[in-house]
């Protein structure tokens, strides 16, 4: 369940590898009342050591990554930064449990 910040905001951090789909999703995040994107990152290791700074609510993330995947990645968020909420994009129809 997400729930709002005390500043009535979700925050959201976007990782996604294809431009234009990472950037069509800030755009539509950033204009969405009680939403922010708080940074978008082209891969899992542009990501990790960056999104510490302005812990999100929730991660938004593809699967199918190039380098680290999101399922590795998304374990690495939720031991190192307790981030506990993710969103996964994917174009392939897989179970995946994370």
């Amino acid at each position: 369940m997400i729930t709002e910040t005390t500043a009535g905001i979700i925050k959201v951090a976007i990782i996604e590898d294809r431009r234009e789909i990472r950037e069509s999703l800030a755009m539509l995040i950033g204009g969405t009342t009680g939403f922010e994107c708080i940074g978008a990152y082209r891969s899992m290791e542009d990501a990790l050591p960056r999104i510490g700074a302005n812990l999100p609510d929730i991660v938004l993330s593809d699967i199918g990554l190039p380098g680290m995947d999101g399922i590795e990645g998304i374990k690495i968020l939720r031991s190192c930064l307790n981030i506990r909420q993710f969103l996964f994009l994917s174009s392939k129809m897989t179970n995946i449990i994370a």
